[in-house]
């Protein structure tokens, strides 16, 4: 099996809030993932599926939630400083990279048991020495206060007053009215030229196309790049300008928004601790 490893990943803004909702239970937020799992399985309107995730609020977490997310990043940190450190019985040395490439919810026994399925795809020295690399993610309640949005409660944002009785010379005037005339006539030059060769000034359908990385093979520290952008794309309505194409492992998709879904699903699995292999995800609302 081709596996690949990803490291504990954070998302922002609002498509990270798929799982979350405000004053949420673990269950709401993931209730609130399959509604619009749902919505973008059966189809829904553009316009249903952003009010869906709106409604999923912004993240909040209880202090039990935060404080056993704490204690996960800390412990894998512990990990990664026995690796590196070096650990002298084989056995416990295999246990630790086990552990530090599966899920933390799984049992000891499964976990061992995919690291040895991972070594023998060739995969886990790597692996390992891309999570020894990579920096201590945030924690949940770092997140928190970084985009909390009362931090900016008391900014006040002061605009420019506009000019007032300002008159253009008759120099300004003839200038704008040159730099208009020169425009139209270069507009007039191009249409005709388009009218007379309109093989050369075809549209070009490519550039109308997205075809985006496969989620699989998105580098765990690129996630929260994506996730922005791709939220970004939906926000602006950008995404409307474009026809959509993605993956995720053996699965195709042309809606952003199934593939906004499976990148929050990847960074909310990798921030429990997990293993990324594709095979484990071929049903996005598991």
């Amino acid at each position: 099996m081709v596996s690949s490893v990803a490291s504990s990943g954070t998302g922002l803004d609002y498509s990270r809030n798929l799982r979350a909702q405000s004053g949420s239970t673990f269950q709401a937020r993931e209730d609130a993932a399959k509604r619009v799992q749902a919505a973008v399985t059966n189809g829904a309107p553009t316009k249903e599926i952003e009010a869906l995730v709106i409604q999923a609020g912004s993240i909040r977490y209880s202090e039990e939630e935060l404080v056993a997310d704490e204690q996960q990043i800390n412990a894998r940190e512990d990990l990664k400083a026995r690796l590196r450190a070096g650990i002298a019985d084989p056995e416990e040395e295999f246990k630790a990279k086990a552990f530090l490439v599966t899920p933390d919810s799984w049992p000891d026994e499964q976990r061992i048991d995919a690291a040895r399925q991972i070594d023998a795809a060739g995969y886990l020295d790597g692996q390992i020495q891309n999570r020894l690399a990579e920096p201590r993610p945030h924690t949940r309640r770092e997140l928190e206060e970084k985009w909390d949005p009362s931090r900016y409660a008391g900014i006040e944002v002061k605009r420019l007053p506009p000019v007032v009785g300002f008159q253009p010379t008759e120099a300004m005037k003839a200038e704008v009215a040159a730099i208009r005339a020169n425009a139209a006539r270069d507009e007039a030059e191009f249409n005709a030229q388009r009218q007379a060769n309109p093989g050369l000034y075809a549209d070009n359908l490519e550039n109308n196309s997205m075809n985006e990385t496969n989620v699989a093979t998105i580098p765990a520290k690129d996630l929260d790049d994506k996730i922005e952008y791709i939220s970004h794309l939906i926000e602006s309505g950008e995404s409307k300008k474009y026809s959509f194409s993605a993956g995720n492992g053996d699965q195709t998709t042309t809606s952003i928004h199934q593939f906004l879904y499976w990148l929050q699903q990847r960074a909310t699995d990798m921030e429990n601790g997990g293993t990324y292999l594709p095979a484990m995800f071929n049903n996005p609302s598991a």
